[in-house]
């Protein structure tokens, strides 16, 4: 029988009726660290399973998720400031992807991350980009679902894949003409020259020792849901990511996630600092 890899990565233990553990998993971690969107969906299972048994009839649906994180701001910041411009949201694409999970529309390209040895956590789903995606772009958009095709996102999945798309600080880094494979340009560039598409673009160490000169750890996550997802998931959702400042120290984007009807199913405020990744130095804790 098939069973949900997410549901199961998001699950929680009841050890009293107000406590709950959770030991990290290392395949969800961004470096050393736990990935912020991960813990804010286990804060979200928890807040489930803790009042699903006060009336089964009426099972919780999450609506608002406001989420504080550790004692970053002692961390010491790097040297990042490009322009930022705010622009108007715009309408949901159209999602055209046949049975057989083939993307229809040559405008964009399913990427899939079969290994990343700095941002493990990327390897668990598949992002849908545009083509034309370009460096020096201050927004993100994204089709984003589950690696395993049987996998479905839920409620309680929305916290993670809010703090999951390409960075954008590395819309700015470029070197020898080569975008950054964390960027959305470079993932595009990347899997283009793929040619086992299933498999997917295999990151290596030295990607990430060329690349990655940042850690950008959570700060707050604040969600509004507006539309539920149904009670067995879905496939897919849309997400743009736009960020309303960046500076040497931190970084706050703006979130919005659509479903493949084009219905506004969250929206949403993150708060990240930007300090070197030699700082993302932690490991795996309960909570």
């Amino acid at each position: 029988m098939e069973t949900n890899k997410l549901r199961d990565a998001l699950s929680v233990k009841r050890l009293t009726s107000h406590t709950y553990e959770k030991y990290f998993e290392s395949a969800y971690a961004n470096g050393q660290a736990a990935h912020g969107g991960f813990i804010a969906a286990l804060f979200a299972e928890a807040a489930r399973v803790h009042l699903s048994e006060w009336d089964v009839s009426k099972p919780l649906i999450l609506q608002n998720l406001h989420v504080e994180y550790g004692p970053w701001n002692k961390t010491p910041a790097i040297a990042l400031d490009p322009e930022i411009e705010r622009r108007q949201a715009e309408p949901v694409p159209r999602m055209v992807i046949d049975d057989a999970e083939s993307v229809q529309d040559e405008s964009w390209i399913r990427c899939r991350i079969s290994h990343d040895p700095y941002s493990r956590v990327r390897t668990h789903f598949d992002y849908i980009l545009p083509r034309n995606s370009r460096l020096g772009e201050t927004k993100v958009v994204e089709w984003i679902g589950p690696r395993i095709a049987h996998d479905r996102l839920t409620n309680e999945c929305i916290p993670m894949i809010s703090d999951l798309w390409p960075q954008i600080p590395d819309n700015f880094k470029a070197e020898r003409g080569e975008p950054s494979p964390y960027s959305a340009a470079g993932m595009v560039n990347r899997m283009v020259e793929v040619e086992d598409k299933k498999v997917g673009m295999r990151l290596t160490k030295e990607d990430a020792k060329t690349w990655v000169n940042a850690w950008y750890p959570t700060m707050t996550l604040e969600l509004q849901l507006h539309k539920p997802l149904p009670v067995e998931g879905v496939r897919w959702l849309f997400q743009e990511a736009r960020t309303q400042q960046l500076t040497s120290k931190n970084m706050d984007i703006e979130l919005r996630i659509s479903d493949v009807e084009g219905d506004l199913v969250a929206i949403g405020q993150l708060s990240v600092l930007v300090v070197p990744k030699e700082r993302n130095r932690g490991r795996a804790e309960k909570i």
